[in-house]
């Protein structure tokens, strides 16, 4: 399995289509947290003997350098990430202490916004946070 190499993610929005197969999803979800478990357990700073899955792509219990934190897992089949439709995985990501892991075609990739910045080539020199205070 390849780490942390770009995934191919678009930083646009995508429009809702109305042929959504959500098993399809659901089994890319699956695969994604079986792969990116197996990866994490690999890795010295995180600590998985906690792991508690509080939906299929929220993980608790995770300790990354004896620092509580919570996982939002996905796989983005076709480079495109579903979210789930109560927000659930929008309203954990917003917190601190979290991290968005993807799995897409034997690739894991911890998402950042600065990896989404440097990816997309987004040479920004401010951003106006007014809004986010």
């Amino acid at each position: 399995i390849k780490q942390d190499q770009p995934l191919g993610l678009k930083a646009e929005l995508a429009k809702p289509t109305r042929k959504v197969d959500f098993e399809a999803i659901a089994q890319s979800n699956e695969e994604a947290k079986s792969k990116i478990r197996e990866s994490l357990e690999s890795k010295s700073e995180y600590d998985l003997t906690g792991w508690c899955e509080e939906s299929n792509t929220i993980i608790g219990g995770v300790k990354r350098q004896g620092i509580n934190i919570k996982l939002v897992i996905k796989g983005a089949d076709h480079g495109i990430i579903h979210f789930d439709r109560a927000n659930k995985e929008r309203k954990i990501l917003k917190q601190p202490f979290t991290e968005l892991w993807v799995y897409n075609k034997g690739r894991i990739v911890l998402v950042t916004i600065g990896k989404i910045l440097e990816d997309e080539n987004l040479n920004l020199q401010s951003i106006n946070i007014t809004k986010y205070l």
